[in-house]
């Protein structure tokens, strides 16, 4: 079988991957070493453990005294006994209860001979060393996870996307399989800015980990609410009012089945989503195209083309508290009618309307003028003005 080709730059990887290896574990015999000479310095220095040493040392010094009395008793009991059977139950007996009051050591008895093993003094050292055996416990656990490939990403999933690719965000969050479970976790909030700074479309992100080894990054996309032509192209809108960047058709106002604004600025745009996402849902569906018609007196005047066959003319700074208006309005009209509600709100069929307030028409210049009369009218609550020659409905805006 041939030998698989690795490129010199794979075996390189390999090379710094060996040493970071070896590296690391040097690193960890010396962490071991160190531990090891300052524990015996410890040991040494400390006066209180060697304080106690001896006294442990006096202690089993006197226990062997009393072991050696309690030997001779023994014999001397062997010899007066007349039977060895009962001799020797007595004796197993006795340094049973021996055993018992010496506390902590281990030993064992025969005739003529005994072995002791002490481990009283080891106590004391024990707790004494407890602390820093658990620190290198915890260090050497650590040091061994660090290592092991259950400290790599195993897999990486991202769910709840749909007009950003995985790939986006998985090159948005900078992470890849060699990339550490421990950093990841410890800067998770920086990796999902990341996310969240990459594309306009992210509202939000959120990153899991999953046993052993899986890595999943929630998203959460804004909405589209529609489109806005600039220059001949559309580009789409979001739900916070951010126009994507790249177009993403050619407007086509026949098959365009979705809210289109036209001629709005950035800004305006945000002006209309702020407003629009106000609106009651039944009413949001009735608008089809909005354009930006600036009037003489009001430059952010718009036009709504709504999907019943009307259309609403209303400042885009006044549409949040006027457009709610228009349902109860639509109700009461026949289309095809123009409500205005520039000042107050009077509705006209729509060809007379556009005859009458044409640019070009000079009596578009008394526009306003004529609207306040109108709403004066409906106020003084006049019978004329239903049946006037110009076949204007009245509506009162309060």
């Amino acid at each position: 079988m041939s030998e698989e080709y690795k490129s010199p730059w794979q075996i390189e990887h390999e090379k710094m991957l060996v040493a970071k290896e070896s590296e690391k574990r040097a690193q960890a015999q010396e962490e071991r070493r160190e531990f090891l000479r300052k524990l015996r310095l410890t040991r040494k220095s400390d006066k209180t453990l060697h304080s106690l040493i001896q006294s442990s040392n006096s202690v089993r010094k006197n226990k062997l005294e009393e072991k050696k009395e309690l030997k001779n008793t023994l014999k001397l009991s062997m010899k007066n006994d007349a039977s060895k059977t009962s001799s020797k139950y007595s004796s197993k007996k006795d340094s049973s209860k021996a055993f018992k009051n010496e506390g902590t050591k281990s030993g064992f008895s025969h005739e003529g001979f005994s072995f002791d093993l002490e481990l009283d003094w080891l106590i004391p050292l024990l707790k004494k060393a407890s602390p820093l055996l658990m620190i290198f416990f915890i260090a050497f656990v650590i040091s061994i996870y660090s290592l092991s490939p259950l400290n790599k990403i195993g897999a990486f999933r991202v769910t709840g996307n749909s007009m950003v690719t995985s790939a986006e965000v998985a090159s948005a969050s900078k992470l890849n399989m060699r990339s550490s479970i421990y950093n990841i976790m410890t800067h998770k909030a920086t990796i999902e800015a990341k996310i969240v700074n990459s594309s306009a479309r992210v509202e939000s992100a959120n990153i899991k980990l999953s046993f052993p080894n899986t890595i999943t990054v929630q998203v959460k996309e804004f909405g589209t609410i529609g489109y806005v032509e600039q220059k001949g192209k559309a580009y789409n809108i979001l739900a916070n009012g951010t126009k994507v960047d790249e177009s993403v058709i050619t407007p086509d106002k026949e098959n365009l089945n979705s809210l289109v604004l036209k001629d709005f600025t950035d800004n305006q745009v945000k002006e209309f989503v702020l407003a629009y996402e106000t609106l009651a849902g039944s009413l949001k569906t009735l608008i089809r195209t909005v354009t930006l018609t600036p009037s003489q007196t009001t430059s952010d005047f718009i036009t709504l083309q709504m999907s019943d066959g009307n259309q609403v003319k209303v400042p885009l700074s006044q549409m949040e508290q006027k457009l709610p208006y228009y349902p109860s309005v639509a109700k009461s009209i026949v289309a095809p009618q123009t409500v205005d509600m520039e000042v107050g709100i009077f509705s006209k069929d729509t060809p007379s309307y556009n005859t009458e307030f044409a640019d070009d028409n000079p009596a578009g210049l008394s526009k306003s003028l004529s609207a306040s009369r109108a709403a004066s009218t409906i106020s003084s609550g006049s019978s004329s003005s239903g049946s006037s020659s110009s076949n204007t409905t009245n509506v009162s805006s309060n």
